[in-house]
């Protein structure tokens, strides 16, 4: 099967694009108000507070790098809306509040913008967490229509809190899907960016680090990551952490393993 793309024509907005504040906002507005997420449902306070928060970060912005990380991370969040949807709609052993996997997923990494100021976002490199940061920001704010969409914002504060930490050992099952969905957004859209040689990584062998974490089927951590094979090994590592079975037969039947694999053994990395 062949990846789909992703991104498509945005990516060329997020690089080459007009970046005046007017432009981005409707670029971004947009992206929730299209074709693809219109039949998604999440809180409308929310969605209002997610994007004031983008645009007050983008306003800050005093590089061309941190705008176009605040606009990734715009259409990241959307991908993980439909990506939460996608597990939702097939995993039937739980019964879920639309509104609350929506809101969930679309404020999963609402921290991230801020941490666009700093240049990076790699947590450990800037001693900023964006889970719990993100958390503190939600529980923090007050949405006016959580409690007729039935949100639960003690679930959403969890979800947000640990959606990027290295293993969640709750029950939670929106903590759960979203730890999914932003893995399996992720993993859609990396053959699109693997095209541009993402991250300036090495085309060295892959570290000992890596493999030996696959091989005893335990996620590659991202400090250990050093050149492309590392990369790829890591989110191909990715399907350990999996909590849905149903996210590893979307991640398996759209492609996605078969393109790592692929692209590990061109690198000399046979799985």
């Amino acid at each position: 099967m062949t990846v789909r793309k992703v991104y498509g024509l945005d990516s060329d907005f997020i690089i080459n694009g007009d970046k005046s504040l007017e432009t981005v906002k409707l670029w971004a507005s947009g992206l929730f108000d299209s074709e693809r997420v219109k039949e998604y449902k999440f809180s409308s306070e929310a969605l209002k507070w997610f994007l004031e928060v983008a645009f007050g970060a983008f306003k800050k912005t005093d590089t061309d790098k941190k705008r176009q990380m605040i606009l990734a991370k715009i259409i990241h969040t959307r991908e993980v809306v439909r990506a939460g949807f996608d597990i939702a709609s097939v995993e039937k052993t739980n019964k879920w509040n639309e509104y609350q996997v929506g809101t969930v997923c679309l404020l999963h990494d609402v921290a991230r913008f801020d941490q666009a100021l700093l240049g990076d976002y790699l947590d450990s490199r800037n001693s900023f967490d964006h889970g719990d940061i993100g958390a503190e920001m939600v529980e923090n704010s007050n949405f006016a229509d959580f409690l007729s969409l039935g949100i639960d914002k003690k679930s959403l504060v969890e979800s947000v809190r640990y959606h990027n930490k290295y293993e969640y050992v709750g029950d939670d099952k929106y903590a759960k899907m979203v730890r999914d969905a932003d893995k399996l957004a992720n993993l859609r859209v990396t053959p699109e960016r693997f095209e541009d040689k993402i991250f300036g990584l090495a085309d060295g062998r892959v570290s000992i680090g890596p493999i030996e974490s696959y091989l005893n089927k335990k996620m590659v951590s991202v400090d250990e990551v050093k050149t492309r094979a590392d990369f790829l090994l890591m989110i191909l590592s990715w399907e350990f952490d999996f909590n849905f079975s149903e996210t590893n037969k979307l991640f398996v039947d759209e492609g996605i393993r078969d393109w790592l694999v692929k692209e590990l053994n061109s690198l000399g990395v046979e799985i």
